[in-house]
């Protein structure tokens, strides 16, 4: 449906989309959607993020300001240089995790 492949559709052609993969939406899930997918309020929702998050991806468009805000907050006061972060996630120098590390 978007034929010029710019990422986005027409909120009305957004909900053709999801009819015909027989995906029918609320009024507080379309606002919600809405929300998250047209930052801009133009009338055009990004489906990428979407898509995407359906395939197991997670989103930031998704995630609640909260969390953003809790997360920058680590991030920030745990401000690590390379040698430490690769500590963090690889504590054993193997390069690669065991799914106990995951």
């Amino acid at each position: 449906m978007d034929l010029q492949n710019f990422g986005e559709l027409q909120e009305g052609k957004f909900e053709v989309a999801l009819h015909k993969v027989g995906v029918e939406l609320r009024a507080k899930e379309k606002r919600f959607l809405r929300d998250v997918l047209d930052p801009r309020n133009i009338g055009f929702l990004r489906y990428r993020p979407l898509l995407r998050e359906i395939q197991g991806v997670p989103q930031l468009d998704f995630i609640s300001n909260e969390v953003i805000r809790i997360a920058k907050s680590v991030v920030e006061t745990r401000d690590l240089n390379e040698e430490q972060f690769k500590r963090l996630i690889d504590p054993t120098h193997l390069e690669m995790m065991s799914l106990t590390q995951l």
